[in-house]
């Protein structure tokens, strides 16, 4: 495990950078991070020696949430918190390969080499290896459990990334704000159980921004794509199983959650006009076929409207532009099915033609994607589409202007933030809800919590990325 600060101007552009075992990391996702959250150069992480942060997200999670809550400090983090955290994990993670070593008679060394570094994390971290710690401030020795300082060693820097492994999501399922409860650790006296490690952040109030002084109306707009309880190989990740799914519509009604269409948003946002306290906007995208089965019939009998985008030029198909993915095969709705959930209310936008990256392939072709889609299911509708949403979120300030002269009345993007009351009406932020969110991740959306409020404008993050794409994608003339 190890530790690093990550720079813009050195990463851009750079390298892969070398890790152990023959492996790199790739700086363009350190940077997207870094613009996600909004986070600036110097902004500490700590990462595995496989290149992932899997077992260190607890750890990333509570300097995020403390950055963006205002509660720590950046030279603080990086001289104090994240050395502190960081320590005591090296040592949880030291004595629980050396108690698996002994348990199965083999060498550190022996056990290590077969098994790696155990990815244990803060919320792992049990009474006994409080105590333990405890212990070994007070009297440290090279390795905790033996003199032997050879028999494991633990790098101490490189790059991360927080949320690596899960490219949508923003939150984690338990809060882990353990600093107070690791303080509390190295103090006589103090007896400290596993649970005790979890610490809830004080809630915000309905539909308003965890950050800073000014509470301002945020408006959550969740983004599901498959529900089902087989998930095609290769897009697990945004496959919802059906008792999950009703679990967090649950979870909305029990809170008492006011759910609105994207149509029912706009309206309030064109008459400027304030949105009610607990609205959240429920969004589907892309059409699949289990929308009609494993979906809307929980959302209807809860009383809870969505808005579903199609990908028009697959109505009655399969999911072709999955097929990287070996996710090629999974059923589209047909025209029948678009017409029957219409007629039952469920709003229909356009997802374009075929699923393209609008914002890398030429303006005539991102054109027509975004005019025939609309023309498309107004034919099978018979009724206008005011609503789009930009396959992948990808887009431009030029795309943008193209629905808009295509005659709809909003967008939306993914941007993985809160939508608010000023946010832009053809670059709505959405919150991708993927197959690893629990309640508590649903809910701690809702609060504002972990989740930024979405910026004006695009990041600059997100400009270097779409040169990267467009780069790999290699066409010579693009939509700006």
């Amino acid at each position: 495990m190890r530790i690093s600060t990550i720079d813009r101007a050195l990463l851009l552009g750079g390298p892969p950078l070398p890790l152990p075992h023959g492996q790199t990391f790739d700086p363009i996702i350190a940077l997207e991070v870094l613009d996600r959250y909004g986070l600036p150069d110097g902004y500490p992480f700590a990462l595995d020696d496989d290149g992932t942060a899997d077992g260190c997200h607890y750890l990333n999670r509570y300097l995020l949430e403390g950055w963006q809550q205002r509660g720590l400090a950046l030279e603080t983090m990086r001289k104090t918190h994240i050395r502190f955290l960081t320590n005591f994990l090296r040592f949880l993670r030291a004595r629980h390969a050396d108690d698996e070593a002994a348990a199965q008679g083999q060498d550190l060394d022996t056990w290590l080499a077969g098994q790696g570094e155990p990815k244990l994390d803060l919320t792992d971290a049990t009474r006994d290896d409080l105590l333990a710690y405890k212990k070994h401030r007070l009297n440290p020795l090279p390795h905790p459990r033996s003199q032997d300082a050879s028999r494991i060693t633990w790098p101490a820097h490189g790059p991360t990334d927080p949320c690596r492994g899960n490219p949508e999501s923003a939150d984690d399922d338990r809060p882990a704000a353990v600093s107070a409860g690791l303080a509390a650790a190295t103090c006589p006296g103090t007896a400290l159980g596993a649970r005790t490690l979890r610490a809830e952040p004080t809630p915000c109030p309905a539909n308003s921004s965890a950050r800073g002084s000014h509470m301002t109306p945020v408006i959550p707009i969740l983004l599901y794509h498959s529900i089902d309880d087989r998930p095609a190989a290769g897009f697990t990740p945004w496959t919802i199983g059906r008792a999950q799914f009703a679990e967090h519509l649950d979870l909305l009604v029990g809170l008492g959650y006011h759910a609105l269409s994207v149509a029912d948003l706009m309206n309030f946002m064109v008459a400027g006009k304030p949105v009610p306290e607990r609205t959240v906007v429920l969004t589907f995208d892309d059409g699949l076929a289990d929308f009609s089965t494993n979906a809307w019939p929980r959302l209807k009998s809860r009383g809870l409207p969505a808005t579903l985008y199609v990908t028009a030029g697959l109505v009655g198909g399969r999911s072709d532009w999955l097929a990287p993915l070996g996710a090629g095969s999974l059923p589209m709705l047909d025209a029948e099915g678009i017409r029957e959930l219409a007629d039952d209310g469920v709003e229909i936008g356009a997802h374009s033609m075929t699923h393209p990256q609008l914002d890398c392939v030429r303006a005539a072709i991102a054109r027509r994607e975004i005019i025939d889609s609309k023309h498309a299911l107004e034919s099978i509708l018979d009724r206008r589409v005011d609503a789009f949403a930009y396959p992948h979120g990808y887009h431009t300030r030029a795309i943008e202007k193209m629905v808009s002269d295509a005659g709809y009345t909003s967008a939306a993007a993914v941007r993985n933030a809160l939508s608010h009351d000023q946010d832009d009406r053809f670059s709505l932020a959405r919150v991708t809800v993927t197959s690893d969110y629990t309640l508590d991740m649903i809910e701690r959306v809702l609060r504002g919590q972990g989740v930024v409020r979405a910026p004006a404008g695009e990041r600059w993050r997100t400009t270097a990325w779409r040169q990267v794409r467009r780069l790999r994608a290699g066409t010579a003339r693009f939509v700006s």
